[in-house]
């Protein structure tokens, strides 16, 4: 049994939507304890769709910004979104018990294309998503991330929102720090002894790239690059029949 993690606002729902819908068909539902919801600014219509799902918990957070923006800009909307995830993240490790693990921080602008149970691996204090096809040290990405021990996991994501925070200070003009904090802190711990950390390839959890799609991949990831705002676009990031029909049926039901 595992818990599923997301944060979501009014201008995402399309994604949600998606999200949701693809979970219930390639999911086996019946290892999933929660869905656990973070509302960054959901309106109440779309807060009644949510909870017509089962398991699905709408936590509250401190910011109701119904809208986004693109990343490269200064006082991006989108960014104050994904600073929640880790944030919010870790409130909710600290007050579940040890036996609701592992928990699985997944972003919604994703879609299920098979089961992702049988690559959770509690051997390890956390997993993580590489991008094996980057050759430069910024080869992980924060669109997927499982918490399997509690402390473990919980001192980690204290130690990636102080290194976000230091970040933001030291790096302004990167306009996005999630994945950029998350690398920093992976390179400097792996390879010691203070947590045991397992790499989930893209190409088959969160694949970004339409080339490095393949049969084995259980999910895709309809990364936005700075134009985060243009969710039509975004949506066909992967031109093939196979994903354009499913994001359609999903879109209907």
């Amino acid at each position: 049994m595992y818990n599923l993690f997301t944060i979501l606002n009014h201008a995402y729902m399309p994604f949600g939507k998606i999200w949701l819908n693809s979970m219930r068909d390639k999911i086996n539902m019946n290892n999933v304890n929660n869905i656990f919801v973070v509302d960054t600014g959901l309106t109440e219509e779309d807060k009644t769709f949510l909870n017509q799902y089962d398991k699905v918990d709408i936590l509250e957070s401190d910011i109701d910004i119904k809208r986004t923006s693109n990343s490269n800009i200064t006082n991006s909307l989108w960014l104050q979104h994904v600073l929640r995830k880790t944030v919010y993240l870790h409130k909710l490790i600290d007050r579940l018990p040890e036996e609701n693990f592992p928990i699985v921080m997944i972003d919604n602008d994703t879609m299920f294309l098979g089961d992702i149970e049988e690559f959770l691996d509690n051997s390890y204090d956390l997993q993580v998503c590489l991008r094996s096809y980057h050759k430069e040290k910024a080869a992980w990405i924060a669109s997927f991330f499982v918490a399997h021990n509690k402390e473990k996991s919980k001192k980690f994501l204290e130690e990636w929102i102080q290194e976000i925070k230091d970040t933001m200070i030291t790096r302004p003009e990167r306009k996005w720090f999630e994945s950029f904090s998350l690398n920093s802190l992976l390179n400097r711990v792996i390879g010691q002894e203070k947590y045991k950390i397992g790499n989930l390839p893209t190409n088959i959890i969160c694949c970004e790239r339409p080339e490095s799609l393949t049969e084995n991949t259980k999910m895709v990831h309809f990364k936005g690059d700075h134009e985060k705002s243009n969710i039509i676009s975004r949506l066909q990031r992967f031109p093939f029949d196979s994903v354009l029909k499913k994001i359609e049926e999903y879109n209907n039901e």
